[in-house]
């Protein structure tokens, strides 16, 4: 098994620490932060898989690149993918969705 270990500054200037391991096709990402620790959704993971080192408070920038590395062909790859796509269909159907409500505020003023 392989180990990195990151700090990042929180938005509040809180330190957290993220550690990524990899076995085999499996990425795991852990931070001790609220969400992180609780399973759901972290922007610090987010960040670094996105290649984000604004935050990182640790030093080790070069690690970020193994991390990026390291998610290659992985269920971690897959589901950023997934995100990407559903990140394009929200945008997409926001966009439609604007243009739907100004054509209906000018149907209506007609």
């Amino acid at each position: 098994m392989k180990l990195l270990t990151f700090e990042v500054s929180g938005s509040t200037g809180t330190p957290y620490q993220i550690t990524a391991y990899k076995n085999l096709n499996n990425l795991t990402l852990k931070c001790d932060c609220a969400a992180g620790q609780k399973g759901g959704w972290c922007k610090h993971r987010m960040a670094l898989l996105a290649g984000d080192i604004t935050n990182l408070t640790s030093g080790n920038s070069d690690d970020v690149q193994i991390l990026a590395d390291w998610s290659v062909g992985t269920d971690v790859e897959q589901a950023l993918r997934e995100l990407e796509i559903a990140d394009q269909a929200a945008s997409t159907a926001n966009k439609r969705l604007k243009a739907a409500k100004k054509a209906l505020a000018r149907a209506m003023n007609d």
